[in-house]
C-alpha cells in the first residue's frame, strides 16, 4: 500500500512544477456520476 510521506510529496510536486512529471487523467466525470467514478477508482487499473 502507498503511504503519504511529506518529503516524497514535495519531490513529486517539484517534478510536476518543473514539467518533468505529467499526471495523466484518464477520465473526468461530473459529480452526478460519483458512483461510476468510485467503481473506476476501485478497479485497481492504471493507465500509462
Amino acid at each position: 500500500m502507498v503511504q503519504s510521506v511529506p518529503e516524497n510529496l514535495k519531490q513529486l510536486a517539484e517534478l510536476i512544477d518543473a514539467g518533468k512529471l505529467k499526471p495523466v487523467i484518464a477520465e473526468i466525470l461530473p459529480l452526478k456520476e460519483i458512483v461510476k467514478a468510485h467503481q473506476l477508482s476501485e478497479g485497481g487499473h492504471t493507465r500509462g
